[in-house]
C-alpha cells in the first residue's frame, strides 16, 4: 500500500497544538506520513521543532527570507509645487509598487509549488485560509498542482477580530488618501466599516497583487474564506456560524474534531479520572472544580493598570469561595515563572493539555478563548470574562455562556457559579435542549476525519 505524504502548515504555536493530533492520527492510520512544515518568517518554532523530533515527525523549518522592500512614494522635488504633475507621478508609484508585489507574490507561489511537487505532497492541511502568513501562496499552489487541501480551524472569529486588530494600528489601514480610496473602489469586498472608519483588510498594493496573482480570498475579512478545498467543522454551532458569515455550505464538512474524541474518552471514566486528577494536584474531588484558561499579556485594557494586577484579581476571585477548587491553564505565550504567584494565591496551575482536564471540571472561566468550545461539547458552564472589551459575537445568545465585561459582573458571575445551586442547575438544564449541537461526542470523529482524508487525496 501506498504510504501518502500530507503537508501540515504551522506558522504560530496555537495552530501547532491543533495539527499535532491530526499528525498523529495519520501517522497511526498507516497510510499516511505527515509532513510539518514550520514557517518561521514571523513567529519562533524551537519548542515545535523540538515536539516533532520526539514523535518522530519530518519537517522543514522555513527562516524568516529577506522582507519585500517597496520604493518611496516621494516624487523628485522638482514636480511637488506642480499638482497634475505630481498626481501623476504618485498615481505612476503605486502601479510600481502594485507590480513589485504581484511579482514577489507569483514568486512565493511557484516556490511552493516547487517544494509540494518536491516532497510529493499528496495533501495540504492548514488551520486558516485568508490573508495571513504565507498560506494563500500554499493553496495556490495546492490548487495548480490538483492537491486538495482542507481547513482544520484553530479558533472562531468573524470580522471583527481583525477589524477590531486593524483599527490599533494607527490608521494605517483606514480608507483615506487617493491610493486608498482608489483601492476601495475597484475592490469593495476588501472594504469593511468598523465603527464608522472604513478600512482595508491589508495595504493596498497587496490588495491589488493578491488579485492579480490570483490568490485572493473570496471573503477577505473572513476567515476561512481562501481557495481551499474544504473547512473541516467540528460542530454544527460552528458550522451555523460559518454559514451566516457567508461561508458556502458546500464548502464545509461536518467530520468534526479530533479533541472531542479526546474529550468523548474522558467523559465515560469521569468519575475515576476526577479522582486520580484529585490525587495528582492533591485536590478535593467533591468540590466544584472551576479551570480557567488565563489570557495572555497581549493587550491593554480599562481596569487594570498592569497584567499582574489583572491575575491577581482573576485568581482572586475564583479562588474566594471556599467550595471552589481553582485550576489553571497557561497559554502557550505565558511562562510559567511569570505567574508562579498563581499557586501561592490557591489555584493550580496543570501541566497538562486543557482537553485533558477540561471534562473533569464544573466551570470554565476564560477571556473570549476558542477554547470555550470545547466547554460547550463538554456541557460545562462558561464565564466569558470579556476584559480586553472587544466585544466579539461568537457566543452571543448562548445561554450557558455568561459573558461579562467588568469585575463587579465577573465577581457576581463567579459566585453564582460556585455558590448558587439552582443557579447552576439551570445552566445544566440548557445543554439538554441542545444535545449535540455542540459536537458529536461519540467517540468518532477520528473515523468520520480519515474517511475525509481518504476521499480528498483520491486520483
Amino acid at each position: 500500500m501506498k504510504i501518502k505524504k500530507v503537508l501540515l502548515l504551522v506558522n504560530i504555536s496555537t495552530q501547532f497544538r491543533v495539527l499535532l493530533p491530526i499528525a498523529q492520527l495519520l501517522k497511526k492510520s498507516g497510510k499516511y506520513a505527515p509532513f510539518f512544515v514550520l514557517d518561521e518568517s514571523v513567529h519562533n518554532l524551537q519548542k515545535e521543532k523540538l515536539i516533532c523530533q520526539k514523535h518522530a515527525f519530518n519537517f522543514l523549518s522555513l527562516s524568516a527570507a529577506p522582507g519585500l522592500v517597496l520604493p518611496s512614494a516621494k516624487p523628485p522635488k522638482r514636480i511637488i509645487g506642480r499638482l497634475r504633475w505630481f498626481t501623476l507621478v504618485k498615481a505612476w508609484l503605486f502601479l510600481k509598487d502594485i507590480n513589485k508585489t504581484t511579482t514577489h507574490f507569483k514568486r512565493k507561489i511557484k516556490e511552493k509549488k516547487l517544494l509540494l511537487q518536491k516532497e510529493n505532497i499528496e495533501l495540504l492541511i492548514i488551520t486558516e485560509d485568508g490573508v495571513s502568513y504565507d498560506v494563500p501562496f500554499f493553496v495556490r499552489a495546492a490548487n495548480l498542482l490538483n492537491i486538495k487541501s482542507a481547513v482544520v480551524p484553530f479558533t472562531i472569529a468573524n470580522a471583527l477580530e481583525p477589524a477590531t486588530s486593524l483599527s490599533k494600528a494607527n490608521g494605517r489601514f483606514d480608507v483615506k488618501g487617493l491610493r486608498k480610496k482608489i483601492t476601495g473602489l475597484i475592490y469593495p469586498k476588501w472594504v469593511y466599516d468598523f465603527q464608522g472608519q472604513k478600512m482595508l483588510r491589508v495595504d493596498e498594493e497587496k490588495v491589488f497583487a493578491m488579485e492579480l496573482a490570483k490568490v485572493a480570498p473570496p471573503i477577505p475579512w473572513m476567515y476561512n474564506s481562501g481557495q481551499s478545498s474544504v473547512v473541516i467543522m467540528e460542530s454544527e454551532f460552528i458550522k451555523k456560524y460559518h454559514l451566516k458569515e457567508g461561508i458556502p455550505a458546500e464548502k464545509m464538512n461536518t467530520a468534526g474534531a479530533i479533541y472531542l474524541d479526546i474529550l468523548y474518552d474522558i467523559v465515560q471514566h469521569k468519575q475515576a479520572a476526577r479522582a486520580n486528577a484529585g490525587d495528582k494536584y492533591n485536590s478535593d474531588p467533591d468540590k466544584r472544580w472551576l479551570l480557567c484558561s488565563l489570557p495572555p499579556d497581549f493587550a491593554p485594557n480599562t481596569e487594570f493598570a498592569a497584567y499582574d494586577e489583572m491575575v491577581k484579581f482573576w485568581i482572586k476571585t475564583m479562588c474566594a469561595s471556599s467550595q471552589a477548587q481553582v485550576f489553571v491553564s497557561l497559554h502557550p505565550r505565558t511562562a510559567k515563572e511569570k505567574v508562579d504567584f498563581i499557586e501561592e494565591m490557591g489555584a493550580i496551575i496543570i501541566d497538562e493539555p486543557i482537553e485533558g482536564f477540561l471534562p473533569l471540571c464544573d466551570v470554565f472561566v476564560a477571556c473570549i478563548s476558542a477554547t470555550i468550545r470545547m466547554a460547550l461539547a463538554c456541557k460545562i458552564p462558561v464565564v466569558n470574562y470579556d476584559v480586553f472589551q472587544y466585544k466579539y459575537e461568537d457566543y452571543n445568545q448562548i445561554k450557558s455562556v455568561k459573558t461579562v465585561f467588568n469585575k463587579v459582573s465577573f465577581q457576581e458571575q463567579v459566585q453564582k457559579m460556585t455558590q448558587d445551586p439552582d443557579y447552576y442547575e439551570s445552566i445544566i438544564n440548557y445543554y439538554q435542549e441542545t444535545e449535540g449541537y455542540y459536537g458529536k461526542m461519540d467517540g468518532k470523529n477520528h473515523e468520520r476525519l480519515l474517511q475525509l482524508f481518504d476521499h480528498l487525496t483520491q486520483h
